[in-house]
């Protein structure tokens, strides 16, 4: 960010130019900044709290507005740069029903399981299910002891 002095040629300029710079008037002193972007992080839970209640505000609002006596009185209210709807929203937004609002629970991300193309029908000795079996310095029980057959299981 940049506050710009002695500039004739940006003092009657303001607004973008292409992706890059941002030229804006702040309390009398011209800026230039890096134009913002959208946020590539996932929003907090405290922004998407923020949202469900704007949106439910923004709904209640145009409830409010539809009967003609409401929307006047609202306009009546509003200021400069106000119309009805930006009061509406604000008396909204101050209700118990907006304010009290909460996030539903998270759902859990689980991952949709992989299919096993003809696995579920392989059979995997017993040994290779149990790795404790093979700490005993055995890595193939079968050629040490042949006469003990090691029972196989099926994968789910």
């Amino acid at each position: 960010m940049a506050i710009v002095k002695d500039n004739i040629l940006l003092q009657l300029v303001n607004g973008s130019l292409g992706d890059i710079i941002t030229i804006y008037v702040r309390n009398g002193q011209i800026i230039m900044a890096k134009k913002r972007g959208p946020s590539t992080l996932p929003p907090s839970s405290k922004q998407l709290l923020a949202r469900l209640r704007m949106k439910i505000a923004a709904a209640l609002a145009l409830e409010m507005i539809k009967d003609p006596d409401v929307k006047a009185a609202f306009a009546a209210k509003a200021g400069p740069g106000q119309n009805a709807f930006n009061m509406a929203v604000k008396e909204a937004y101050k209700m118990p029903i907006v304010q009290e609002t909460e996030l539903p629970p998270a759902k859990k991300n689980i991952p949709p399981q992989k299919k096993r193309d003809g696995i579920k029908n392989l059979l995997i000795p017993e040994h290779l299910l149990h790795p404790e079996k093979l700490l005993s310095g055995k890595l193939f029980p079968e050629k040490i002891l042949p006469e003990k057959k090691w029972p196989e299981k099926k994968l789910p």
